[in-house]
C-alpha cells in the first residue's frame, strides 16, 4: 500500500460511523480509539489508509501554527491503526508518515510480532496486564495465588460493595483518599470529568465502592465495561482500605461480576513492580506494547 492512499482528516470532517464501526470491530474491546473518547481526551485528527481501510487516530497539543506534537493524554492506551488490513504489512506506512509529519512526538504503540523497530524512533517496551474471562468465577480464583484467595476469604465479609454511577461522589471520594499519594490527573480536572461523563453517556462507566461495615469508605474505582472487555481505569483507597484489603476484594468482585458475559479483564497496565505484581497474583499475563518518542 503506497504512501499517498493515506490521508490526514480533520475531526470535523471524520466519518463517525464508518471510523468507530472499525474500532467496534477490530478494537480488541478497547474504547480509546473511538470518537466520543478521543472528543472527551482532547483535540484529534486521524489517519485514514484507502477507504477507511485502517485509521489511526492522532492525538495532538498544538502551540503555535506550526508547533505540534502528538501526546499520549492521560486514562489512555495503545492508538494502533485498526482496520481489516493486515498491520503489519502497513505498519511502515503509518510511522513514516508520523516521523515525516509529526516530529517531536510520543505516543504508545501495540507491538507487531512480525515488525522490527521502527527505523528513526526511540521505542521502550511497556506492559499492560490482562486476564481471560468467559469462564465460571471458580475458575477464575483458580488461577489466583493461595495468598490472594486467603485475603478474599477473609476480607470479603467485612465489607460492603455498592455499584455506583455518581460522578461527583466518585471524585470527591477519589480527591480524598489518601491513596496513590499522588494524583497527577488532578491537574487534569475537566479532562477527568469529561471522561467519566462520555463513558456514563455510552453506558460503559461503571463506578465500585468499597465500605466497611460501619459506611467508611475503604475504595473506590472507575471501571470501563465494553461489550468485551472490563477495564480497571483509575482508582483510590483510603489508609483504612489498604489495611482491610479492600482493593483485593474489589478486584475480586469485578472480575466474578462479569466473568462470564466478557472476554478479558484489563488491569490497565503498569510497569511498576509492586502494581505488576499485585495484578499477577490474580492470574494476569503481560501484553506489551511500545512507548514511541520520534
Amino acid at each position: 500500500m503506497k504512501i499517498h492512499h493515506l490521508r490526514e482528516v480533520k475531526r470535523s470532517h471524520i466519518d463517525d460511523d464508518r471510523w468507530n464501526s472499525l474500532v467496534q470491530q477490530y478494537g480488541h474491546g478497547q474504547p480509546y480509539s473511538a470518537t466520543w473518547y478521543l472528543d472527551a481526551l482532547g483535540k484529534w485528527k486521524g489517519l485514514v489508509l484507502g477507504d477507511y481501510e485502517m485509521i489511526f487516530p492522532l492525538i495532538y497539543h498544538q502551540k503555535y501554527l506550526y508547533q505540534k506534537r502528538l501526546y499520549q493524554p492521560f486514562l489512555s492506551q495503545c492508538f494502533g491503526p485498526t482496520g481489516d488490513k493486515s498491520l503489519s504489512d502497513n505498519l511502515a506506512v503509518f510511522l513514516d508518515y508520523i516521523t515525516q509529519h509529526w516530529p517531536n512526538s510520543h505516543f504508545y504503540f501495540p507491538i507487531v510480532q512480525t515488525a522490527s523497530t521502527p527505523a528513526g524512533m526511540e521505542v521502550t517496551q511497556r506492559v499492560n496486564q490482562v486476564i481471560t474471562l468467559d469462564r465460571k468465577a471458580d475458575t477464575v480464583r483458580a488461577q489466583y495465588t493461595r495468598t490472594r484467595r486467603s485475603q478474599v476469604r477473609q476480607h470479603r465479609p467485612l465489607v460492603n460493595i455498592v455499584v455506583d454511577k455518581e460522578i461527583e461522589r466518585f471524585l470527591d471520594a477519589y480527591q480524598q483518599a489518601e491513596y496513590p499519594t499522588t494524583k497527577p490527573i488532578l491537574k487534569q480536572m475537566d479532562l477527568f470529568k469529561r471522561l467519566l461523563n462520555a463513558c456514563h453517556k455510552q453506558e460503559s462507566l461503571e463506578i465500585i465502592t468499597v465500605n466497611d461495615l460501619d459506611g467508611n469508605l475503604l475504595n473506590t474505582a472507575a471501571f470501563v465495561v465494553t461489550d468485551t472487555r472490563v477495564i480497571n481505569l483509575i482508582g483510590a483507597s483510603s489508609a483504612q482500605g489498604r489495611q482491610a484489603r479492600a482493593n483485593v476484594v474489589k478486584i475480586d468482585y469485578m472480575l466474578t461480576r462479569h466473568c462470564e458475559d466478557k472476554r478479558i479483564f484489563d488491569f490497565f497496565g503498569s510497569n511498576i513492580q509492586g502494581v505488576n505484581s499485585f495484578n499477577k497474583q490474580f492470574g494476569a499475563v503481560e501484553i506489551p506494547y511500545w512507548m514511541v518518542k520520534v
